[in-house]
């Protein structure tokens, strides 16, 4: 079968099959699955590359410099489907473009690394 999934097809394969751990049914929408950001990002022009991030804390990256950013659950692709990666239209309206590609293999497991970078918008009048 090809195609993409349905929400209640996610809501049953992610659950029954452990597919993203921890699960919450609450983040399903529109036939996709929202991660959230995890413990750890890597930023360009820091003195220290690596950051490690308490709960709930909030990240700057500044204006023209690269991110990659971890999710907090780890995932795992099935060997029959294809993972795609997207970004919230209110992330990408600040300036944030992927650079790392759109899917995730069949076979994956572990947490996703997605790679940004921050553009600065002008206002034009």
């Amino acid at each position: 079968m090809t195609g993409f999934w349905s929400s209640e097809t996610m809501r049953s394969r992610l659950k029954d099959e452990r597919l993203v751990t921890p699960f919450d049914q609450e983040r399903i929408a529109n036939c996709s699955y929202e991660l959230s950001m995890g413990p750890q990002a890597l930023l360009t022009g820091e003195d220290q590359i690596r950051r490690d991030l308490a709960n709930d804390e909030q990240l700057r990256i500044p204006s023209g410099h690269f991110a990659q950013l971890m999710t907090e659950e780890m995932v795992r692709i099935p060997p029959d489907a294809l993972g795609l990666i997207s970004m919230k239209s209110q992330v990408k309206r600040l300036g944030l473009v992927n650079v790392s590609g759109f899917h995730v293999d069949p076979g994956f497991h572990g947490r996703l690394r997605f790679h940004g970078k921050l553009y600065r918008w002008l206002r034009l009048s």
